[in-house]
């Protein structure tokens, strides 16, 4: 045979050997893929007698197949069972959510949720000055009810009034946005129902009925010495009458929140929230005059009927972004929760003061002025402002599930808003006495007067709620 054909020969019996060998070892050598390209199955089983081979000669030794499956990967890490079973993506074991989405959603069960708070809170008192006092009987006209005064009792104000328990509910409704149940949104409704006037704090007193001396005090600066006075109410011989003072409180608000998961396990969850915080706190105190003079000494005939009446408003508005965390832990049927938060933004003070006497002579017709007591021109109006506020918010509940969608719970509460007005505090006690016969200061000091003065409010109580998801 020619040489040239000798060699070919030879050439194609190499090639097909190069071709068995390289099939051969494929076969016989281990896999060599990435762990998380493996299915848990394929890690798992034992190795056999083909891939226990030595790799080819020369090359480096292969790990074994205990150490590739005992290697950590998120396809081994230990899966929640029951209704925690998940996919073993989701969750690591320092309980961070490593996956956009899960098969089995961040507890508890339910997408929907809605709810009801019956809510048993006490507000921060409202400062108000001395209003109403009393002397004993036989006190000359002059140091009747007059504070300092020997004998001198307040009967109203000069302490804080509306601290007693206020009854109230919250309304609340959300959803996740996703199967995850790790994005949602969430809105409250608040509401304490005691805002109608007369709802708070009050006193009612008639003379000579009750006490056979009432007055209402002041301080006379009209020739600009404080001179500590007081308006009769009723005086034997002179004036009888009754005085009434009636006050409200009405405390409403709500917000819009987005909730964000940031960690959740089997029992556990813990979500951050960002929204939208209003809050409006509107108050009122009033005080009447209900007077029939028994002389002439107020320049109206026997029998006139006089009614004198103050009126001071305060509506505080607030509205800010919300930033807060939510937590919930879950037992066997039970579970407890809290949430702090605190709102930064506006708040919208309004103070409104007004005041009127009415005065109707026996048998003639009524004459109006602007003006009762301690609501004078010099005061009268209505007062805006805006100042900048925050609104702190802490809760904890606990409570039962009754049934896998259905619970019941009750909890703390304390809420804190600041830079807000209250009715007593815009009462001045300093009066110039021309306005109480003329309506005008006849050149003396512009008093009473309105002086902006903010303070802050705080409610703190109870909640008993149910929530039912679905």
């Amino acid at each position: 045979m020619p040489w040239f054909w000798r060699w070919k020969l030879l050439g194609v019996s190499m090639m097909l050997g190069v071709g068995v060998a390289t099939t051969v070892n494929a076969q016989t050598s281990p896999r060599w893929a990435s762990p998380t390209s493996i299915p848990v199955a394929a890690q798992t089983t034992p190795p056999t007698s083909a891939e226990k081979l030595a790799p080819p000669k020369g090359g480096s030794a292969a790990p074994s197949t205990t150490e590739m499956t005992t290697k950590p990967n998120a396809a081994t890490l230990p899966i929640p069972q029951g209704s925690c079973a998940t996919d073993a993506s989701c969750f690591s074991s320092n309980c961070d959510l490593i996956s956009a989405c899960c098969p089995t959603p961040c507890g508890p069960a339910g997408r929907v949720w809605v709810s009801a708070d019956y809510l048993l809170f006490w507000f921060k008192g409202a400062d108000t000055p001395p209003l109403v006092t009393t002397s004993p009987a036989g006190t000359p006209r002059t140091s009747s009810g007059v504070l300092g005064a020997p004998g001198t009792v307040i009967l109203f104000g000069g302490t804080t009034i509306n601290e007693g328990p206020q009854s109230g509910w919250m309304f609340r409704a959300g959803g996740w946005l996703n199967q995850c149940q790790t994005i949602g949104i969430e809105g409250s409704f608040y509401f304490f129902s005691n805002g109608g006037s007369g709802s708070g704090d009050g006193f009612s007193i008639a003379s000579p009925g009750g006490l056979p001396q009432t007055s209402r005090p002041f301080i006379d600066l009209t020739t600009g010495v404080p001179i500590p006075s007081a308006q009769l109410v009723g005086l034997p011989g002179v004036l009888s009458g009754s005085v009434t003072v009636d006050s409200s409180t009405s405390l409403t608000g709500g917000g819009t929140n987005l909730l964000y998961n940031v960690c959740c396990s089997c029992c556990s969850r813990t979500d951050l929230l960002v929204g939208w915080w209003t809050t409006r706190l509107a108050e009122e105190l009033n005080i009447t005059e209900n007077l029939i003079t028994q002389d002439t000494s107020r320049g109206a005939p026997v029998g006139t009927n006089i009614i004198v009446s103050d009126r001071f408003r305060t509506e505080n508005t607030f509205n800010g972004v919300l930033l807060g965390v939510a937590h919930e832990r879950r037992g066997n049927g039970w579970f407890i929760s809290g949430r702090a938060a605190v709102a930064l933004g506006n708040v919208h003070s309004v103070v409104q003061i007004a005041g009127s006497t009415v005065v109707t002579p026996p048998g003639g017709p009524s004459a109006v002025r602007s003006g009762g007591l301690l609501a004078q021109n010099s005061n009268i109006g209505t007062y805006t402002s805006d100042d900048f506020a925050v609104m702190p918010m802490v809760g904890l509940n606990a409570g039962l599930w009754v049934t896998e969608k259905f619970r019941v719970y009750a909890g703390y509460n304390f809420w804190y808003l600041s830079e807000v007005v209250r009715p007593g505090d815009q009462i001045d006690l300093g009066l110039n006495t021309n306005f109480l016969s003329t309506g005008t200061a006849g050149g003396g000091l512009m008093r009473p007067t309105f002086i902006r003065n903010a303070t802050d409010f705080w409610a703190h109580g109870l909640n008993f709620g149910a929530e039912l998801r679905f």
